[in-house]
Parts: C-alpha cells; sequence; structure tokens
C-alpha cells in the first residue's frame, strides 16, 4: 500500500512527543515575540535592501540613462535579490520557526523549507512589484527622490508583508511523509 502524505501542525507533533503544547504566537522562555524577532529581521535586510539600491540607482543612472523605469527594475530587483536571501533565511529559522517545539526536526525542517520558499517567493515578487512600481510613480509623476521614495514605500508594505508571511509563508501546518518501514517477506509476498 502506497505511503500517502498527511497534513499536520507543528504543535500537533509537540504535544504528542514531549506531552506539551506551546501557542504559536508565545516566544521561547527568555526570547522576543515573534513580532519584535520580524521587525528586526526586517530592519537588517531593509538596511542592506536601501543600502544597495542606493548605490545601484547611482550606479546606474549614467548607462541607463532615459530609461527610468529600467534602471528602478533593475537597481531594485538586484537589491531585493541580495536582501531576501538573507530575509528568507532569518524569517525561516529566528522568526517563525523558533516557536514551535521542534523546529529542529530534520524532516519537518525539510518539509517547511519545500513548502514555504515557492509561498515566500511569491510573495515576494508581489511586494517587489508593488514596490518598484510605487517608487516609479512617486519619481516620475511626484518628483520625488527615488531612496526616500523606496523607504516609505517599503516602510508601508511591512505590515501587509508580516501578516501574510504569518498566516501563509511560514504557517506551522506542513506536509510529513509517514516514516518508512520495512516490509516483512510475508508482506512483500502478499503484495
Amino acid at each position: 500500500m502506497p505511503r500517502r502524505p498527511i497534513r499536520v501542525r507543528m504543535s500537533e507533533i509537540g504535544a504528542r512527543r514531549k506531552g506539551r503544547r506551546r501557542a504559536p504566537d508565545t516566544p521561547p522562555k527568555g526570547g522576543l515575540p515573534r513580532f519584535l524577532r520580524f521587525a528586526g529581521a526586517s530592519v537588517s535586510c531593509t538596511f542592506l535592501d536601501q543600502l544597495l539600491a542606493g548605490v545601484l540607482f547611482s550606479v546606474l543612472r549614467t548607462p541607463l540613462h532615459g530609461a527610468g523605469f529600467l534602471r528602478i527594475t533593475v537597481a531594485n530587483v538586484l537589491a531585493r535579490c541580495v536582501s531576501l536571501s538573507l530575509n528568507y533565511a532569518l524569517n525561516h529559522r529566528l522568526v517563525f520557526t523558533l516557536d514551535m517545539d521542534d523546529h529542529d526536526d530534520p524532516q519537518w525542517r525539510r518539509s517547511a523549507r519545500r513548502e514555504s520558499l515557492p509561498r515566500f517567493l511569491a510573495l515576494s515578487a508581489f511586494v517587489l512589484a508593488c514596490s518598484t512600481t510605487g517608487v516609479y510613480v512617486a519619481h516620475t509623476f511626484f518628483g520625488a527622490v527615488e531612496w526616500k521614495a523606496k523607504l516609505l514605500i517599503d516602510l508601508a508594505l511591512f505590515f501587509l508583508n508580516y501578516n501574510v508571511q504569518r498566516t501563509w509563508v511560514f504557517r506551522d501546518e506542513v506536509t510529513v511523509s509517514p516514516p518508512r518501514t520495512k516490509r516483512t517477506p510475508r508482506e512483500r509476498a502478499g503484495s
């Protein structure tokens, strides 16, 4: 009989294995609440993103003169790709899975990464599109300086980003395949 994957909440695994259950927003002993950890990770990644984008806005001004949207898009995408790698690692490891009882269980970590990474990339693409379009509109139609517009727009997207990551990207429910068991010779002969 083929093994079928099952949907399981991480808190259920922890409750069964360790005989306890921890609420998802309860910080680990002595730790910061999830929102503050998310804010700290976001600030560090935003600083990196803003720094790289500011440098790229200036560097690409001459080679892409007259192509404002292309220049803003290229600078925004390159800066965001670098900061997203750091952001995913911090959010996955320190923000959303630190609260789980078995965040160090290898099978759960693999399943969580396999399911959360595509959702994280989809959300990031949406946020990047909103950010890029917003910076272009603010710069072109309102004469705002690119890095200032980017900072304000990204700040506005921060709260949306947190809520979507909390409820959809890094939810504590993952698909876990049941453990493999050896079949006896009698079971093999019967199938």
